[in-house]
């Protein structure tokens, strides 16, 4: 899955196009600065011996003030970005700890459990939650490039959506647009929009989509990933499987990866007719799983926790995902990517 020397070069072009434009003031004032002492020593004209000492003398003085800047420059930076990452972790746990909840409010097991009071509420958040993606999404924009952030905020919308749209939901989706004009025109948007969820096929379709992204992942160690696993939220149980035969989609603007793969190479799709090769229960460490970063390299999780697996355990593994024992114990820390997903606990 390596890529061309031409694509790294232009992607090495790429990213320096894209540091001077996010860093585009530091830049003007470096660039100034030496244009400003080109200009000053203007090496055309003749200058006395006292000029030149004055000048070179200057020039420590100068360099001294542009490390300073640039110092300066880079810790303001460093502070905004971390100030950034933690309100974007914040926003990731108000999601799975505030309002996902609310969503399995809505589900088969247990919407009959929940007056329809407390269902228009919980809709209505909900659905102001979703007005106010966007304003979440601003503070992804400039990530670590080196973390493994994943951005649940869209499928958080997609659920939403379905909620409006399941006809089981009529009566409160009814109640909440009569009741809050300022929800009326985006219910009647979700509901007319044209991207509602396809019938599982053989294709790879939106099912499969829930788990081959997009995520917050270092896009290098997504490159170079051998499997990728779906597990639920709920019980952690797998949902899908895939071998990453195709180079994952460059990061889009937000900085997410969306994997790529085909039905000849996927391993398991809960849901689809023709796949017969389901994986009983979790895979083993995942009770262990209690980070709030839908995304883990399996291997190296197993490593961190200080978890063994079992003869059984490897060979059940190993057997669903296609290789040996032995390839996979030859399989590296982050050769395995597993993400946790919660659109497969309310069907």
């Amino acid at each position: 899955m390596n890529g061309t020397a031409k694509e790294d070069s232009s992607n090495y072009f790429s990213k320096i196009l894209s540091w001077i434009k996010k860093h585009a003031g530091i830049t003007l004032v470096v660039v100034g600065s030496l244009l400003l002492v080109l200009i000053i020593a203007d090496p055309i004209q003749k200058h006395s011996d006292s000029f030149w000492g004055n000048f070179w003398t200057s020039i420590p003085v100068i360099l001294t003030g542009l490390i300073a800047i640039i110092s300066v420059y880079y810790q303001l930076q460093k502070d905004e970005e971390d100030r950034q990452r933690e309100r974007f972790l914040q926003i990731q746990d108000s999601l799975q700890t505030d309002l996902i909840p609310k969503i399995s409010g809505f589900s088969k097991e247990l919407r009959n459990h929940k007056t329809k009071e407390d269902l228009v509420t919980d809709l209505v958040v909900l659905m102001n939650s979703t007005h106010n993606i966007d304003d979440y999404r601003k503070y992804l924009k400039d990530s670590d490039e080196n973390a493994d952030y994943a951005d649940i905020s869209e499928e958080f919308s997609d659920r939403v959506k379905a909620i409006v749209r399941d006809d089981a939901n009529k009566d409160i989706v009814d109640i909440v647009e009569g009741s809050y004009s300022e929800l009326a025109t985006q219910i009647k948007q979700m509901r007319d929009s044209k991207d509602a969820k396809t019938p599982v096929a053989d294709a790879i379709n939106d099912i499969d989509n829930r788990i081959l992204g997009s995520w917050f992942i270092n896009y290098s160690w997504a490159k170079r990933a051998q499997f990728l696993i779906g597990v639920s939220t709920y019980d952690k149980r797998v949902v899908g499987a895939y071998r990453l035969k195709q180079d994952p989609n460059q990061p889009d603007e937000n900085r997410r990866v969306r994997f790529n793969s085909d039905p000849k190479n996927r391993i398991y799709l809960e849901g689809l007719s023709s796949s017969t090769k389901a994986f009983k229960g979790s895979m083993p460490g995942l009770d262990q799983w209690n980070a709030r970063n839908p995304v883990l390299y399996y291997k190296s999780f197993l490593d961190v926790k200080g978890i063994s697996l079992s003869a059984d355990e490897l060979s059940e593994i190993a057997s669903f995902l296609g290789i040996t024992e032995d390839a996979f114990n030859k399989l590296e820390a982050r050769d395995i990517v597993v993400v946790r997903t919660y659109k497969f606990d309310q069907e």
